[in-house]
């Protein structure tokens, strides 16, 4: 169940996010580690391939962007 808006802020009032910061650090360090999971390759793959895809994009734009602005 999700919590108010008043309610995160009255929780979040009490919190040392530094302190929390700092015990999951040692936790990492210690070997104490949260929840795994599984990711199969084919995901990896394709989000590989849209974050290129994207970088290309974005390169491609920029430059035609950049070539008709120095007209």
């Amino acid at each position: 169940m999700s919590l108010s808006k008043n309610e995160v802020l009255k929780r979040d009032a009490s919190r040392n996010i530094g302190e929390e910061l700092l015990q999951a650090i040692r936790d990492v360090k210690a070997g104490n580690i949260g929840d795994q999971y599984e990711v199969e390759q084919n995901e990896i793959d394709t989000t590989v391939n849209l974050i290129k895809t994207d970088k290309k994009d974005f390169v491609h734009s920029s430059l035609t962007q950049r070539s008709s602005q120095a007209r």
